[in-house]
């Protein structure tokens, strides 16, 4: 009798704590969410071209070549300060001293160096894309003879992305309720944001085989900034 008596205590106590906290007594119901992706673009029109261009001269004497490269930059240099680019925005990017070997040899005989070639390269971005055409030609008028590239892009582009990153989350709002209607419920509090990713603008590169003395027509277009994002809701 003493032992059911206190199985008996026991369960009671059992009852009372289950009555307590029912949570313990059974699993949390699972939350109900939905999830989102969502994605904001922006058109964007590119103010600055970064140019890179230099000067590639070829002499039998080394001295010689670098010399008369030398000249021709400093002349470049000075082409860049007449059109207003700034010390911040000029950089030389490459300066190589090749020699050039003769290519067919005599047979059974190494190839010889038959002249020195000076390349000397500069990266210049200008920031008033009106003055873009008549300053390539300014170039090539003063020696210049290298173009390896011109690419155009935005100067500050922090709230453009900003722009697009709002873009984003409103789209990813208007799905949300989109499902939520289509599922007859209601969208809830948002439980997380995150950022899926940024897509900065590429900047298209304009290449040229070889430059002429001429006016030079240039057309910066437009870029895409585009943002991602991913949220959660609750939903009722």
């Amino acid at each position: 009798m003493r032992i059911l008596t206190i199985i008996s205590a026991s369960a009671v106590a059992l009852t009372l704590l289950m009555a307590a906290f029912p949570s313990s007594a059974r699993n949390h119901e699972q939350q109900r969410t939905i999830s989102v992706n969502g994605t904001g673009s922006i058109s964007v029109t590119p103010d600055m071209a970064t140019i890179r261009v230099g000067v590639s001269f070829r002499d039998v004497s080394p001295a010689k070549a670098l010399k008369e490269n030398t000249a021709r930059v400093t002349k470049l240099f000075a082409t860049l300060d007449r059109f207003g680019l700034k010390k911040r925005d000029i950089q030389t990017s490459s300066f190589n001293v090749n020699p050039v070997y003769t290519r067919r040899p005599p047979p059974g005989q190494p190839p010889k160096i038959e002249a020195y070639n000076v390349t000397n390269m500069v990266t210049a971005r200008l920031r008033d894309l009106e003055k873009l055409g008549g300053l390539l030609e300014a170039l090539v008028g003063d020696g210049a003879n290298r173009l390896n590239g011109i690419s155009f892009g935005v100067s500050d582009i922090s709230d453009k992305t900003n722009e697009a990153r709002k873009l984003a989350i409103k789209d990813a709002k208007r799905r949300a309720e989109l499902y939520a209607d289509e599922a007859d419920v209601d969208v809830g509090k948002v439980l997380s944001i995150s950022e899926s990713g940024v897509q900065m603008p590429r900047p298209p590169i304009f290449k040229a085989a070889r430059m002429a003395a001429e006016a030079v027509p240039v057309a910066a277009g437009e870029q895409q900034i585009s943002a991602s994002v991913s949220i959660v809701f609750e939903i009722d």
